[in-house]
């Protein structure tokens, strides 16, 4: 979803010409800084255009949950 900026201007435009208010994105776990600067763009470009966006990064991924000790959570 968040691809090039060329693309996701036209995305926005193309959800809200065909009605849609809404997206969602999941999974896309921990991205790089290039990454973040895409889906910054993409998520403004949704706001322009009236659009929530949604975002669940850590959908079906597994996380080790440690206390400051380092113990591990079950």
């Amino acid at each position: 979803m968040f691809g090039e900026k060329d693309y996701s201007a036209w995305y926005a435009q193309w959800l809200r010409k065909n009605g849609l208010n809404f997206v969602r994105s999941h999974g896309f776990g921990l991205p790089d800084e290039e990454r973040w600067d895409r889906m910054d763009f993409f998520i403004n470009e949704c706001k322009k255009a009236g659009i929530y966006v949604v975002l669940t990064p850590i959908y079906g991924t597994k996380v080790k949950v440690v206390d400051p000790t380092g113990r591990r959570w079950r």
